[in-house]
């Protein structure tokens, strides 16, 4: 629905309200599934430090592109 065109045309106060849905989402999930997923991951260092990057990198990313 974010990205549908007449979404964003008919109905612009429902497109800014899925998008902070989708920030505050992500924001909520991206660095702590990361964080669980490499403490629990199975995989060598470098699988748990990629997991980790993973979701500090998501975060980072949404948060910069919300705030500017």
């Amino acid at each position: 629905l974010q990205f549908v065109h007449r979404v964003r045309v008919t109905f612009p106060k429902f497109h800014a309200l899925i998008g902070k849905l989708y920030i505050y989402a992500s924001l909520a999930i991206a660095l702590p599934s990361g964080l669980m997923i490499s403490i629990k991951t199975n995989g060598t260092t470098s699988t748990i430090i990629s997991f980790l990057l993973l979701g500090i990198a998501t975060f980072v990313a949404t948060f910069f592109g919300a705030a500017f």
